[in-house]
């Protein structure tokens, strides 16, 4: 790319097609979602609206902005459709791929939308998917 010559130059095309290239090629993004994610959600409870604005508040004044970018990019991972919320069946996709099991996953997932989706739409959107997937013990540790 830095030759002189135009004509001995690589075009666009030959350039992101260098091994290089090929070696750091996007990977399925879901299955780097980081496992954790995923068991922070499935273990979520909440029984209040004021523990849930409670974690919202924590997680909006506390969380790193490393922490924001993971949970962000896992989102998105699991956001097949990119409408910005997590429907039963891409949650159960999720789960499916990084558990292997449909029928667990499927269970994982309508337990996980008893507790995690307080309007009761039947989609976590981003606000509701950062309050459960939140590390509460880091959160709530005596530093913060």
């Amino acid at each position: 790319m830095l030759e002189i010559m135009p004509i001995k130059r690589y075009t666009s095309i030959q350039a992101l097609s260098h091994k290089w290239f090929e070696k750091y090629e996007k990977i399925d993004a879901m299955d780097s979602t980081p496992i954790n994610i995923l068991e922070n959600l499935k273990k979520f409870r909440t029984t209040t609206k004021m523990e849930q604005a409670a974690y919202m508040y924590i997680m909006t004044q506390l969380m790193s902005g490393k922490e924001k970018d993971q949970l962000q990019k896992a989102f998105q991972a699991m956001d097949a459709n990119h409408d910005g919320q997590l429907s039963k069946d891409e949650l159960i996709e999720g789960y499916t791929k990084t558990y292997g099991n449909r029928a667990e996953a499927e269970t994982i997932v309508e337990e996980i939308m008893k507790t995690a989706d307080p309007d009761g739409n039947g989609v976590l959107d981003y606000t509701e998917f950062l309050i459960a997937t939140t590390n509460k013990k880091a959160m709530l540790s005596k530093r913060n």
